[in-house]
C-alpha cells in the first residue's frame, strides 16, 4: 500500500532518504552542487539544510559521525561533515563507468554510485556500472565484498536495510529484491 505523506516543494530533485538519529528525515538532493535537507518525517517541512560539495548526488548514509553520499558524476564517494557539508575524504567509487543503455556517442557521462546505506560500522553501496552491490570499509575506502545486482539489467540504484535484509532498487526493471 502507497501511502502519500508530503511533497516538499524547495526539494527539486530528491534521490536519496535516510533517517536522522532523531527519527527525522535527510534528503539528498540532486541539484549541483548538492544540498541535504533535514525534514520532518511527518509533514515533510524543512528543519534545517545543508550545503554539500558532492556533484549529483545519488546515495546518502550516516556512520561513524559522518555522511556518506555517492557524488555520482564525479565518480566519488565522499566522507562529508553533517554540520558543515565540508568534504572530510573522497574515494574513487569502485566499477564506476557507463552502464546498460548509456553510450558516449549518445552523449552520456560515466555514473558512480548509487544508494548507500551503513549496517554493523561499515556501508553498501549500489554502483550500476559494475552491477554489483559492494560492502565497503568506510575510512579507507577498500570493498569488504560484493554481490551481483539483482534483475535483468545493471541498474541498481536505491538500497534499504530491514530486519537483517538488504533491499535493492532496479530501476530499468522497476523492482524491489529483498537480499539475504
Amino acid at each position: 500500500r502507497l501511502e502519500k505523506r508530503f511533497k516538499s516543494p524547495r526539494i527539486k530533485e530528491p534521490n536519496d532518504l535516510q533517517f536522522a538519529p532523531d527519527g527525522n528525515l535527510w534528503i539528498l538532493d540532486q541539484v549541483d552542487p548538492n544540498k541535504v535537507f533535514k525534514v520532518n518525517r511527518g509533514d515533510g517541512s524543512i528543519l534545517e539544510e545543508v550545503q554539500t560539495e558532492s556533484m549529483h548526488g545519488s546515495g546518502i548514509t550516516l556512520g561513524n559521525g559522518a555522511w556518506w553520499i555517492g557524488s555520482t558524476k564525479s565518480l566519488k564517494t565522499l566522507k562529508v561533515d553533517p554540520k558543515t557539508g565540508k568534504t572530510l575524504k573522497s574515494w574513487n567509487t569502485p566499477g564506476a563507468g557507463l552502464y546498460g543503455r548509456m553510450s558516449v556517442a549518445r552523449g552520456d557521462t560515466p555514473s558512480g554510485a548509487h544508494g548507500l546505506k551503513w549496517v554493523d560500522g561499515k556501508y553498501w553501496m549500489a554502483v550500476p556500472a559494475a552491477n554489483k552491490v559492494f560492502l565497503m570499509e568506510p575510512e579507507t575506502g577498500t570493498i569488504v565484498r560484493s554481490i551481483p545486482g539483482p534483475g535483468s539489467t545493471p541498474r541498481t540504484h536505491g538500497l534499504a536495510l530491514d530486519k537483517g535484509m538488504l533491499w535493492v532498487i532496479n530501476s530499468d526493471d522497476r523492482a524491489i529484491f529483498k537480499l539475504d
